[in-house]
């Protein structure tokens, strides 16, 4: 395993969404429930365990890359994507439908979720 292309998916992945929730704050806010106030009043310690997050996931997908012999960024992105489409959007639908949440909530972290993961798979791709 390349440690340094999954730390590095890890933190681009991660830079989207800071980047993403940046962009659409005020509805995704909406549609959270949530106040200005209250995002930032997030313990620093959720931006840590977050990014740990996609250090697991990158791992993980480093693994899947090279058993199926992913090369470049474009394979690396477009696998990247599937496993934000098919995976983690489908199963944030799910988890959003029984917490009765919006649909908009859906789809606002749902394209977080395909185009994060397209842009760390395009890291991962590279090496």
């Amino acid at each position: 395993m390349d440690i340094i292309a999954v730390f590095l998916a890890a933190a681009t992945t991660w830079g989207i969404g800071a980047f993403w929730y940046g962009v659409i704050s005020g509805p995704w806010l909406a549609v959270s429930n949530m106040t200005a106030e209250q995002a930032a009043d997030t313990p620093k310690s959720v931006y840590l365990l977050s990014y740990l997050c996609f250090v697991v996931m990158m791992g993980f997908a480093q693994y899947v890359y090279v058993l199926a012999d992913v090369r470049g960024a474009g394979e690396g992105m477009l696998l990247g994507a599937g496993f934000g489409a098919f995976i983690a959007l489908p199963w944030m639908a799910v988890n959003n439908m029984y917490q009765h949440r919006p649909v908009l909530l859906t789809v606002i972290d749902g394209a977080y979720a395909v185009a994060g993961m397209a842009a760390g798979g395009a890291v991962l791709g590279l090496f």
